[in-house]
C-alpha cells in the first residue's frame, strides 16, 4: 500500500487517502465501468480481502446472488436499502447500504457505505479464520527484532519517530479457567488475525508471550497520532469472540514507548513499553498508558488534577450551537483546568490522566451537576432554557450505578433531564453490551445521546440504531475539508443520508469558514459548531450573547 502524504500546518493530504484510512465499510465505484476505484480499511476488514484483491472485483461480486441482486440496486437506487453480501470465504451477511453520487478523478463514480444490520449481529455467526490465514506472515522473537533494528535505523537516518507497542490480554487465566484453554487459544488466533489486518505493510506484529503480542509501528514523523492508533488497535476487542457455542468477551492492556523520546535501543523500548501495559492494567485493564506519562511529569498532573477537584478549580466553558437559521439550539459544556502559570492545561493532557487513575468518575459527575446547577441559574434568573451537552467518559457510563447517580444529580439541582445531551464517544457505543441498559434508562428519564466525532470509528455503524441516539456529530477531520477533497464531500453526504434514514439529526463540528457552513448546511446538517460563530465562553457571557434581559430581582 502507498504511503499517504500527511502535512499538519498546511495539512495536504492524497484525495484518496482521506476514505482509504477510514474505518467505516465504504468504497466508492465508477458507475461506467462498475469498477472499484478505491477503498477502506474498513470494507477490506469487513469483507476479508486484500487491497488489490477488493479493487480486482467489481460491485456486483459483492451481492450473495450477484447479478439480479446488483441490477435491482442500481435501478431503485442503492441508499437505505438492506442487500446480503458476500465475504471473501463465501459467507454472507446482510448489509444496510447508504450512497451518494460524486465526481471522483474526473468520471461519475458512487461513494458507498455498506453498515452490517441487526441481523448479522443478532442470527449470524462470526466466523473465524483458518488457522493458515492467520500465522501466514506470523512474527517470530528473532524476525521481530531484526525488523526493530531495520525500523530504528531508518528512523534515525530520516529523523521520524518508531512506537513499540506492548499488549496483553487482561484476566487470561481467568477467561481459560471458564472456557478452557482450546478456546483461549482459538481467541489468540482471532487476535492475532485482526491485528495483522489492522497495522500497515512497513508495520510489525509479533506474539511474545502466552497472551501477549509486542508491535513495532515504523515510520511516524512528529504528528503521527500514536495513541489514536491504539485506540483503534482496542477496538478489535468490540465483540465477543464466537467459538463454537461460546462468545468470550476479552479486553486488553496496552503500552506505549516511542523513539527516539523514551530510549534510542529497542531492548529499553521494548522495557518501556512494558511497563507502561503494567501501569494500564493497574489502572483498571483495557486501557492505554505512554511510557512518557509514568514519569515525573504525570505522577505530577495527576495529583494536580487532585488537587484542582478538592479546591473546585475546575471550570466550564459553554460553546453554543447553532440552527441552519443562526439561533443558538444547544450549548456543549467543556471542561477546563486552569494551570499553575495561567492558561489552561489541554484536555487531551489531563482527560487520559484522570481516565487511568479512575478520578474521571468524580470528575465527570462534577461536570453533570454543574452543568445542571447553570441551568437552573438561567431559568430562575433569565426565565430562558437552552439544553446543554455534556461530554460522558466510556469509563463512566459502564461504571456500577453511574445512570442513577447522574439523574440524581440533575434533579437535585432542580434540572430537567430532557434539556441534558450526553455526548459518548465511538468507544462507548463499541462497548454495546455494558452501554445498552444505563443509555436506555436515561433515556427514560429524557436525556438526549449523542455520538461525539462521528466517522473516524468503525464498528458503532453496527449499533447505533439499537441503542437510544439521536444526534451524530462529524468529526472536525472531515468538515475541515469541506469544498476541498471531493471525497470528505462524500463522505459527510453519506454519513448524513444514513443518519436521516436512522431519524437522527446531524451537528457539524468544528466549522470555521464560511464555505464549510454553506456545503455542511447544503447537504442537510441540521447543527453547526465552530470557531467561525463562537469559541466556548464562560457562563457569564452567555446572557451577553443570547441576548437576555437584566436579571430578574
Amino acid at each position: 500500500m502507498a504511503a499517504s502524504v500527511v502535512q499538519r500546518g498546511g495539512d495536504t493530504r492524497t484525495a484518496s487517502s482521506l476514505l482509504r484510512g477510514n474505518q467505516m465499510p465504504m468504497w466508492i465505484y465508477d458507475r461506467e465501468t462498475s469498477r472499484f476505484v478505491e477503498v477502506s480499511e474498513g470494507a477490506l476488514r469487513q469483507y476479508g480481502y486484500t487491497r488489490e484483491e477488493f479493487l480486482a472485483l467489481t460491485p456486483p461480486q459483492l451481492f450473495a446472488t450477484e447479478k439480479t441482486s446488483f441490477v435491482e440496486a442500481k435501478k431503485n437506487g442503492h441508499s437505505g436499502r438492506v442487500a446480503k453480501h458476500r465475504r471473501s470465504d463465501g459467507t454472507s451477511f446482510p448489509v444496510r447500504i447508504h450512497s451518494n453520487a460524486l465526481i471522483y478523478n474526473g468520471r461519475l463514480s458512487r461513494l458507498v457505505v455498506a453498515s452490517p444490520t441487526d441481523v448479522l449481529l443478532e442470527s449470524s455467526p462470526v466466523m473465524l479464520p483458518t488457522r493458515s490465514s492467520w500465522t501466514m506472515g506470523l512474527t517470530d522473537r528473532g524476525l521481530l527484532k531484526q525488523r526493530a533494528a531495520e525500523a530504528l535505523a531508518h528512523a534515525d537516518r530520516r529523523r521520524r519517530r518508531v512506537a513499540v507497542v506492548s499488549m496483553d490480554i487482561d484476566h487470561f487465566a481467568e477467561v481459560a479457567e471458564r472456557h478452557g484453554d482450546a478456546a483461549c487459544e482459538t481467541c489468540m488466533e482471532r487476535v492475532t488475525y485482526w491485528l495483522h489486518r489492522r497495522i500497515r505493510g512497513m508495520d510489525t506484529v509479533a506474539r511474545t508471550g502466552v497472551h501477549g503480542f509486542t508491535i513495532v509501528l515504523a515510520e511516524l514523523d512528529h504528528h503521527f497520532d500514536i495513541y489514536r492508533v491504539a485506540e483503534a488497535l482496542l477496538k478489535i476487542f468490540a465483540e465477543p469472540v464466537k467459538v463454537d457455542d461460546q462468545s468470550i468477551i476479552l479486553s486488553a492492556s496496552v503500552g506505549i514507548a516511542v523513539y527516539p523520546d523514551d530510549s534510542r535501543e529497542f531492548e529499553r523500548l521494548e522495557h518501556a513499553a512494558d511497563t507502561a501495559m503494567h501501569q494500564a492494567r493497574a489502572s483498571g485493564g483495557h486501557r492505554i498508558a505512554m511510557f512518557s506519562l509514568e514519569s515525573k511529569e504525570r505522577t505530577e498532573l495527576a495529583a494536580y488534577i487532585q488537587e484542582a477537584l478538592k479546591a473546585g478549580s475546575f471550570r466550564l466553558h459553554y460553546q453554543p450551537q447553532y440552527s441552519p437559521t443562526g439561533t443558538v439550539c444547544k450549548f456543549e459544556a467543556l471542561l477546563r483546568l486552569p494551570g499553575k502559570n495561567g492558561g489552561f492545561v489541554s484536555p487531551d493532557l489531563f482527560i487520559p490522566v484522570a481516565e487511568e487513575t479512575g478520578m474521571i468518575e468524580e470528575l465527570g459527575m462534577w461536570v453533570i451537576e454543574e452543568a445542571s446547577c447553570q441551568l437552573r441559574t438561567w431559568k430562575s434568573c433569565f426565565d430562558s432554557t437552552v439544553p446543554i451537552a455534556v461530554n460522558v467518559s466510556p469509563l463512566q457510563l459502564k461504571s456500577a450505578g453511574f445512570a442513577q447517580a447522574a439523574l440524581d444529580k440533575i434533579r437535585g439541582c432542580g434540572a430537567d433531564p430532557a434539556c441534558i445531551e450526553f455526548e459518548i464517544t465511538e468507544r462507548a457505543v463499541l462497548n454495546f453490551n455494558e452501554a445498552l441498559e444505563p443509555m436506555q434508562q436515561l433515556a427514560r428519564a429524557g436525556i438526549v445521546f449523542a455520538v461525539d466525532d462521528f466517522g473516524t470509528g468503525y464498528s458503532s455503524l453496527q449499533h447505533l440504531h439499537r441503542l437510544p441516539i439521536s444526534v451524530l456529530k462529524i468529526d472536525r477531520y472531515f468538515i475541515n475539508r469541506l469544498g476541498v477533497q471531493r471525497d470528505a464531500d462524500a463522505i459527510v453526504e453519506a454519513i448524513v443520508s444514513m443518519a436521516h434514514a436512522l431519524g437522527m439529526s446531524v451537528v457539524a463540528e468544528g466549522v470555521e469558514t464560511q464555505q464549510q457552513r454553506e456545503i455542511a448546511t447544503s447537504m442537510g446538517c441540521d447543527t453547526i459548531q465552530g470557531f467561525l460563530f463562537s469559541a466556548a465562553i464562560e457562563a457569564q457571557f452567555v446572557p451577553l450573547l443570547m441576548g437576555w434581559p437584566e436579571e430578574r430581582g
